[in-house]
């Protein structure tokens, strides 16, 4: 199986992609040359952020992808932000109509709703047991993504950002009451298979995190 990936997030996501890939399947290889691809190699490229994903990206994968007939899938990855997943699937889908392509491949359009920091919430384990501070306790105050579905969280009328934003500074704060430093270009532990394990639990005993659920499943599938 030879996977080519195209992403919206240029940072975090071909990180944490790459760490789960190779924790679930150990003999998968990311190639940075698309001329290296030979067997069980992942390719991952970005789009450097949306509408460019949808307006250049796809277009440019397409031909990438008809050019090296070792190519077995496409997977794109995209954030809901926010949008629907049904809505960010048909402006994908419509995209990909517009460029055939030369041979039959899987092809996955990923939606992270709504981010992939939003992933990052259903690790219980690195939620701080006590000591918590002012600063966390507001952010529970608004939406406790203990016990409430993470994909399910907006963000405060006075908050001046996007929801991502509001994720990412949410999940930030959790994790440096643990000692743990994330940021976009060194996104400590998601990039674990340890904390990979520990959002799955979380997936598999409620009905959270359904489009990371998506994404277990066809990981799983796949490999």
């Amino acid at each position: 199986m030879n996977i080519y990936m195209l992403m919206e997030g240029s940072k975090s996501e071909p990180i944490i992609y790459d760490a789960w890939i190779k924790h679930l399947s150990p003999n998968m290889t990311r190639v940075y040359d698309l001329n290296l691809i030979d067997q069980d190699n992942f390719y991952i490229t970005s789009s450097d952020g949306y509408p460019r994903i949808v307006t250049h990206s796809i277009r440019d994968s397409i031909q990438d992808i008809n050019a090296n007939p070792k190519i077995d899938a496409f997977w794109i990855v995209v954030d809901s932000e926010d949008s629907t997943i049904e809505q960010r699937e048909q402006i994908i889908g419509n995209e990909l109509a517009k460029y055939p392509l030369n041979r039959s491949i899987d092809i996955q359009i990923i939606v992270q709703k709504c981010c992939i920091e939003t992933w990052g919430f259903g690790n219980d384990r690195v939620f701080p047991n006590n000591n918590i501070d002012a600063e966390l306790q507001e952010y529970l105050n608004f939406y406790d993504i203990r016990v409430d579905d993470p994909e399910n969280m907006t963000y405060p009328n006075d908050y001046d950002g996007s929801i991502a934003s509001y994720h990412f500074h949410y999940l930030k704060k959790i994790l440096r009451m643990k000692r743990i430093s994330y940021a976009k270009n060194k996104p400590n532990d998601l990039d674990k298979g340890y904390y990979f394990d520990e959002i799955c639990i979380r997936a598999n005993t409620t009905s959270h995190l359904s489009t990371f659920s998506k994404l277990k499943n066809l990981l799983e599938e796949t490999f």
